[in-house]
């Protein structure tokens, strides 16, 4: 009977695990520190939060505010024969991948300066120091597009870590007429 106990115990910690790093009980309660980040194993998936931000340009030129998208770590594990869940991953570290005219005002230097692998980053505001899932499994990433004259702007980003891809977010940007 104990060890039944036990085991139920060690899975009502897994649940409120889980439901704790989907979605703090309490705001803030998500830290990032991507000094110990690892590359993430093919075991994880990477999620886009499904959302697809659409703007109608005002005026050609910079787009103004960053938009801002989130993407989540996650590993299956399975609870039964049929039953599987979803468990985030804190702190795997990642590399964003931008398709899309870009402006680089506001982009900090190091994102601009080329990595070891010759790419640079541009129009993307996050700094390379927070590219990584944080402490609740979310990987958030700041971009800033640019309003093309009559002309749309889709924008599509993803992030990798090592060989594990996410799927593809977009933003929708409607040229300046």
């Amino acid at each position: 009977m104990c060890s039944l106990i036990r085991s139920l115990g060690i899975v009502g910690l897994s649940l409120v695990l889980v439901e704790c790093s989907t979605k703090p009980a309490t705001e803030g309660q998500c830290s990032l520190d991507c000094s110990q980040a690892i590359i993430g194993s093919t075991e994880f998936k990477i999620k886009s939060t499904g959302m697809t931000p659409s703007f109608k340009c005002a005026a050609p030129g910079d787009f103004g505010t960053p938009v801002t998208l989130q993407f989540r770590v996650i590993r299956e594990i399975k609870l039964s024969e049929s039953k599987t869940a979803e468990r985030t991953v804190p702190y795997i570290s990642v590399a964003p991948n931008v398709i899309g005219v870009m402006t680089n005002a506001g982009v900090p230097a190091e994102n601009l300066e080329a990595d070891s692998s010759g790419r640079a980053y541009n129009g993307i505001i996050t700094p390379r120091s927070q590219w990584c899932s944080d402490s609740c499994g979310v990987i958030t990433i700041a971009v800033k597009p640019v309003c093309l004259a009559k002309v749309d702007n889709p924008v599509s980003v993803q992030v990798q870590s090592g060989g594990l891809f996410s799927e593809i977010a977009k933003i929708d940007i409607t040229g300046a007429q």
